[in-house]
């Protein structure tokens, strides 16, 4: 497989869109309405059929450990997060109130209804509970530390791996929800979408992010699996120059890994792949 035409796009929705004109005058800032949050789910799919997650409640920290939990209005309940691909998302919670300040932690807090579908022996779909611990129930918390300002929507994204999220613990059928998800802002990072052909041979698509040091220890895989019809998206992948690899599923697959080089991502823009075979 190879990739030509590279093309780059404007976000849709940036961080921050002031909702009022304004100047630096005091008098101004004390006009301004609350800030509010937007936050969107998105998916590094895993090889499953279905992968549904329970939200119950999502809420936010401001300036410290020691400040309450404030809830924001959940915009979504139960979602399969397998259809989150080619640069779908989910909005859990849409421009909901919060106060100024410094957000310290995001908080997803999970209900009992998580199931899992997947083909068995008979190429049958069968749909499985997907157990989750008294602590992810009382909340998912990912740690941030966005500067939160009047006046300002705030756009923030989600990233849950599903390959790394859903444990087989052994024993049949027992198989446990443990959530893995990294933190965005759409506007400090960019996006790398695409389509794989023939989209019938599912692939991995991924970029290695070295946090631009050179030490290994904090190096960071981005990946998500192609949809059905061959298209994927990269979420997240902070400025700079990347290697995406394309790796086949199916290890006896007739198509061989592929590396595409120098594949530029600018902050806030969506780099667009065109693969051909």
């Amino acid at each position: 497989m190879r990739i030509i035409n590279k093309l780059k796009l404007p976000l849709l929705s940036i961080v921050f869109i002031s909702l009022f004109g304004c100047n630096n005058s005091e008098s101004n800032k004390e006009n301004l309405p609350a800030p509010t949050i937007t936050i969107k789910l998105v998916d590094e799919s895993g090889n499953f059929e279905a992968v549904n997650v329970d939200v119950v409640d999502v809420m936010v920290k401001m300036n410290d450990d020691k400040s309450e939990w404030i809830p924001l209005d959940l915009n979504a309940k139960t979602l399969n997060s397998l259809n989150l691909t080619k640069g779908t998302n989910k909005v859990l919670v849409n421009k909901s109130a919060i106060p100024a300040g410094n957000l310290k932690q995001i908080k997803l807090v999970l209900g009992d209804n998580n199931t899992i579908v997947f083909k068995n022996g008979f190429d049958i779909d069968e749909t499985l509970d997907l157990k989750t611990t008294m602590a992810q129930r009382s909340g998912l918390k990912l740690k941030l530390d966005a500067l939160i300002e009047a006046g300002f929507t705030y756009d923030f994204v989600l990233d849950l791996n599903v390959d790394k999220s859903v444990v087989f613990s052994g024993k049949p059928g027992n198989i446990s929800l443990s959530p893995i998800m990294r933190s965005m802002t759409e506007v400090s990072s960019g996006i790398i979408e695409g389509a794989v052909s023939p989209a019938d041979e599912p692939t991995i698509v991924s970029v290695k992010d070295t946090k631009g040091t050179p030490e290994t220890d904090d190096d960071e895989i981005i990946s998500a699996y192609t949809n059905f019809v061959g298209y994927f998206a990269l979420w997240g992948v902070p400025t700079g120059t990347y290697e995406v690899v394309l790796t086949p599923v199916d290890s006896n697959s007739k198509y061989k890994v592929t590396t595409i080089s120098n594949i530029e991502v600018v902050n806030g823009q969506v780099t667009v792949l065109q693969p051909v075979l």
